[in-house]
């Protein structure tokens, strides 16, 4: 996967302590989780020639993502801020993080993360695609009870996948079988297909769920969890969604558009680049010039 210069710059960063998450200005020391391995050796018949890896480390780095991204609202939560103005509508750049499908010109026009994404593994923005393509639907969710009424943000996770039930079929984000012959970096397309029903391996790919406010598990303003944590295994439409299909976002009504991107950004990339051991891990980080 090769990468190239956007609106903002991503760097792939070796976390060594916890302190050097403070590049993003808010504790995100909680966001890797306790005691996951990551080891092993990228086998040579999974690198390209031109160097490229195929696929990602546990989600595809190459290849179509089709995701889903939602915004949580809970009751009684009408908390404004300058990018957040009306708590009752999501923000223009926030509904439009995604685009749902890929141009037909090839060409994304917003400066979303389908953009970043695509120009970040080779495209030019002007017709020629990049490795990586990146593309979903946005949702804004309100749930039933106050923030403080939650005792965790995983009793919030779970209704979040409720709600989102009643509007989505789950299938159409399972499109890829990660880790063939459970072999990492080796993952095959297989999409959704809606006339037979039938899709990749009944595992969600990947979702966001990203709250307009903070934790209600970690302690502090994390920005981010590297999963969804605590969820267990949950079935819809026959997809089994559990803590590996999806990651957090914080405090979105605190942050701007291009730092919650940067968020998204920086939790998917544990997932492509791998965790290490405690929090220790490689991913995306980034600098704000």
């Amino acid at each position: 996967m090769k990468f190239h210069g956007f609106c903002f710059t991503i760097i792939l960063i070796t976390f060594l302590t916890a302190s050097i998450y403070s590049q993003y200005e808010v504790d995100l020391s909680a966001d890797v989780p306790a005691n996951y391995q990551s080891t092993g050796v990228i086998p040579t018949h999974l690198i390209e020639s031109s160097g490229i890896i195929r696929g990602g480390r546990e989600i595809t780095a190459q290849g179509v993502l089709k995701v889903p991204i939602v915004f949580v609202r809970f009751q009684q939560d009408n908390s404004t801020s300058q990018f957040w103005p009306n708590a009752d509508i999501l923000p223009t750049p926030l509904f439009e993080l995604l685009d749902s499908i890929i141009p037909v010109s090839s060409v994304f026009s917003y400066n979303n993360l389908s953009k970043y994404y695509d120009m970040f593994s080779g495209g030019n923005g002007n017709g020629s695609l990049g490795e990586f393509k990146v593309i979903g639907k946005v949702f804004y969710i309100q749930l039933s009870q106050t923030h403080s009424s939650y005792a965790n943000d995983a009793l919030i996770a779970t209704e979040v996948l409720d709600s989102l039930d009643k509007k989505i079929n789950f299938r159409e984000f399972d499109n890829w079988r990660f880790k063939v012959n459970n072999e990492l970096y080796n993952h095959q397309y297989l999409p959704y297909n809606p006339r037979s029903g039938n899709s990749a391996d009944g595992i969600l790919d990947f979702m966001v769920i990203f709250s307009r406010h903070v934790s209600r598990s970690a302690p502090g303003n994390v920005g981010g969890y590297a999963a969804l944590v605590g969820i267990g295994n949950i079935v819809k439409d026959g997809i089994l969604i559990n803590p590996s299909c999806g990651v957090w976002g914080f405090n979105a009504v605190e942050r701007t558009d291009s730092r919650i991107k940067g968020i998204i950004a920086h939790e998917i990339g544990h997932f492509q680049f791998g965790f290490g051991t405690g929090i220790t891990g490689a991913h995306y980080g980034k600098r704000y010039n």
